[in-house]
């Protein structure tokens, strides 16, 4: 999702065990609007897929992150 200048990485709850998690993230404007990492973990700088990397799309930092009613 874009806003304005702020591209926003978004990990939607799946079956449990799952999270939620939301990211600001540095995308180029031709970057795809939508994503798959392939990664079932939540994504972090030490934790980034090098398919985002290639994409164009780099960690800025996490704006939510929850487990707690998920696992």
């Amino acid at each position: 999702m874009r806003l304005e200048n702020i591209t926003l990485l978004v990990h939607e709850i799946a079956s449990a065990p799952s999270f939620d998690q939301i990211l600001v993230v540095n995308a180029g404007p031709t970057s795809s609007k939508e994503i798959f990492s392939g990664n079932e973990k939540p994504l972090s700088p030490n934790n980034w897929p090098e398919k985002l990397t290639k994409a164009g799309i780099h960690f800025n930092t996490q704006l939510y992150f929850e487990t707690h009613d998920f696992l």
